[in-house]
């Protein structure tokens, strides 16, 4: 009977720790999809930035340009407006 019981409380904390060791792979790969959701969006806000800097509407307002960066970079893009 000891002995069986001793078996089983191996088995538990054999079983703990594999439940240990499978939530930390699975919060690196939360963290890793998180990471690369945040990169898809930056490229693609900076694409967005690209095409907007590149318009001839603002070329021609040249001293504006640093207001309106500053504006573009802080009010329109949901990274940098979701960690502020």
């Amino acid at each position: 009977m000891q002995a069986k019981n001793l078996e089983i409380v191996s088995n538990w904390e054999h079983l703990v720790e594999k439940a240990r060791l499978r939530k930390q792979k699975l919060d690196e790969s939360y963290f890793l999809h998180r990471f690369l959701a945040d990169f898809r969006d930056l490229t693609s806000w900076i694409n967005d930035i690209k095409t907007v800097i590149s318009a001839d509407e603002l070329a021609k307002v040249s001293s504006e340009i640093p207001d309106a960066l500053y504006l573009l970079i802080f009010s329109l893009n949901p990274v940098f407006r979701s960690r502020i």
